[in-house]
């Protein structure tokens, strides 16, 4: 049994629009796909294990000093710099000096941090499919204890800062610029 063709233009358009709608319907949602990351022409890197004890206690304590110094100079260009570029979207040096002016305000001094050994709030926390590395704690130094929580996001085969947050010695607030909700708790 053989087709016969369609006698009326009309009747030839129908029949094909359904492949031609299925086909746009596919293009668009692989275009959607690729706009919220679902989809991307890099593939996604494996994350290691989390870093040794000693690493991350080095990883910890350089951007906590990166802080400090930002604090004194009172320019957080060298802190922006140390942040992924990826994570550089979310920040910047203006944003950082809003956040932490209570900290030039008050001359916070973190420079003890270089010789004191972070107390982690147990195990690194891993989120988003690993690729993000939470480190949460304190310092003990002799003003009080300096909370923090420090992420970073894996990326190029390494890890890259991501978000810092650093409380002052001694105080139970978090240092947040206004109208921003602290990265940890999103």
């Amino acid at each position: 049994m053989t087709e016969t063709a369609p006698t009326t233009l009309s009747q030839s358009v129908c029949r094909r629009a359904p492949n031609r709608l299925v086909v746009a319907l596919l293009g668009l949602l692989a275009l959607i796909g690729a706009a919220c990351g679902a989809v991307t022409t890099e593939p996604t890197p494996t994350p290691p294990v989390a870093p040794a004890d000693q690493t991350l206690q080095r990883m910890v304590r350089d951007v906590v000093l990166t802080l400090d110094q930002s604090v004194k100079d009172e320019d957080f260009t060298a802190l922006f710099d140390e942040f992924h570029i990826r994570s550089q979207v979310y920040v910047s040096p203006d944003i950082m000096q809003k956040t932490y002016q209570r900290f030039i305000d008050d001359g916070v001094d973190l420079s003890a941090v270089a010789t004191t050994d972070a107390v982690f709030n147990g195990e690194p926390r891993r989120e988003r499919r690993g690729l993000v590395l939470v480190l949460s704690g304190h310092y003990p130094l002799p003003a009080g204890k300096v909370p923090f929580q420090v992420r970073y996001w894996y990326r190029d085969n390494g890890w890259g800062l991501h978000a810092v947050l650093v409380r002052a010695p001694g105080s139970s607030d978090i240092p947040l610029p206004p109208d921003r909700e602290p990265e940890f708790t999103r």
